[in-house]
């Protein structure tokens, strides 16, 4: 398997490494073991639909 390849500029950033506390509950590595509700899924997939083809950092369209 070979890696694209990554932009000078991010290269110098360093990927997110959540701590893992030693507790009860934590709520900061963002899981969940159920899926998100149906309702939720259908309101995101009303929101980016109509995004589908358009370039974000120009504007312009894809297709």
């Amino acid at each position: 398997m070979t890696w694209p390849n990554i932009r000078d500029d991010l290269k110098l950033f360093e990927g997110y490494h959540s701590p893992q506390l030693a507790v009860d509950v934590r709520l900061n590595t963002n899981e969940s073991p159920l899926p998100p509700p149906d309702k939720w899924v259908d309101e995101i997939q009303k929101a980016v639909t109509p995004l589908n083809g358009i370039g974000i950092q120009t504007g312009m369209h894809l297709n």
